[in-house]
């Protein structure tokens, strides 16, 4: 991947299906047994994920449609959220 890539047309009818309304994030919730080392976490995400360029990526637009383009100034940090849960909690749905 270049600085900028074309948007694929499926990638392209989910951003538009986007609104206040129909929010299209996609969300990761994690559930682990005991504690976890949230640095080690953070590695690995680093490692597995960031390393590809669509997760360092922003949507940019212009006449010609929509383009994945690479983010200089990328922070993994600002993608994260350390939270923690009132109670004790349980798997029960």
């Amino acid at each position: 991947m270049g600085r900028r890539e074309r948007m694929s047309s499926v990638d392209t009818a989910w951003l538009r299906m986007d609104s206040q309304a129909n929010l299209m994030m996609i969300v990761g919730v994690y559930e682990f047994a005991g504690s976890v080392d949230y640095e080690r976490l953070r590695h690995l995400l680093e490692e597995r994920l960031v390393s590809h360029a669509r997760f360092r990526s922003c949507v940019v637009q212009d006449a010609t449609g929509y383009h994945w383009e690479l983010d200089d100034n990328f922070d993994l940090d600002l993608h994260l959220a350390r939270t923690a849960l009132p109670g004790k909690g349980t798997t029960r749905t």
